[in-house]
């Protein structure tokens, strides 16, 4: 399994931000918001475009954290930003016992939060994967926050109270989000690869010239050093030569 530096686990094929790869994120979290509140809450149309915004909010928040965030809990991350609506299924099929008194099921609380940062504490051999799924179930909350009409008793089992955030927040906090994302991926902040790394000039090189790599330099700078070598013989002596082959000869008795 690949790692980190520091240990942790590497999402092997992880959805990369390029600019092509942003604009269709973005693209499609628009049209998966608008379709969803266009549908309504219903259980394949609404359904499919609701988890469809989850996934694309957690994959653009990853992206705008940073590198390393998605190294380490791309995965994970993107599974809990859909898999906690599970939780609906029981309701779906007439058991209230998970949503009695609260519009959502009661997992969809900060308890959830907690005990999913306990198990990172506790449990520290996979403690990026249980933070993933934390940080997967602390953005999937902050959209259903903004969802009309219903809201999230995140006080569970202490409160029933059902709170909520304006729609218009949650679009302006990603419309912030995808403007980190574009600055992520400008094309003057992509390093440099290949030839384009080993061609690099100097304060005072001429332009238009590409100066030689080190090895060329040690290359032409050794038959001066010969020379200078050479020169340095007191006057009337010539430069001893190396013979070419060495005959070992073995003794005799």
């Amino acid at each position: 399994m690949r790692r980190t530096t520091d240990g942790a686990p590497a999402s092997r094929r992880s959805p990369r931000l390029t600019p092509a790869t942003l604009l269709l994120a973005a693209v499609g979290l628009l049209a998966a918001d608008w379709g969803y509140r266009r549908v309504g809450d219903s259980l394949v149309g609404g359904g499919l475009l609701d988890e469809t915004a989850h996934l694309l909010t957690a994959l653009l928040v990853l992206w705008a954290i940073g590198r390393s965030a998605c190294e380490r809990f791309m995965t994970p991350t993107l599974i809990a930003s859909v898999a906690i609506d599970i939780d609906h299924v029981p309701a779906r099929l007439g058991l209230q016992w998970l949503t009695a008194g609260t519009p959502r099921p009661y997992t969809h609380s900060l308890l959830t939060i907690a005990l999913l940062l306990a198990a990172a504490v506790l449990w520290r051999r996979r403690r990026w994967v249980t933070l993933g799924l934390a940080l997967g179930v602390s953005l999937h909350f902050f959209r259903d926050l903004a969802e009309s009409g219903t809201g999230v008793s995140l006080l569970w089992p202490w409160s029933d109270h059902a709170f909520t955030l304006p729609h218009g927040g949650y679009l302006a906090t990603m419309a912030a989000v995808v403007l980190i994302d574009a600055a992520r991926c400008a094309p003057w902040r992509r390093p440099l690869h290949g030839s384009q790394a080993s061609i690099r000039m100097k304060p005072n090189a001429i332009p238009g010239r590409i100066e030689p790599d080190v090895g060329e330099r040690r290359e032409k700078q050794m038959p001066a050093a010969s020379l200078n070598s050479a020169s340095a013989l007191p006057p009337g002596r010539e430069p001893q030569s190396q013979p070419a082959d060495l005959a070992i000869r073995s003794p005799s008795g």
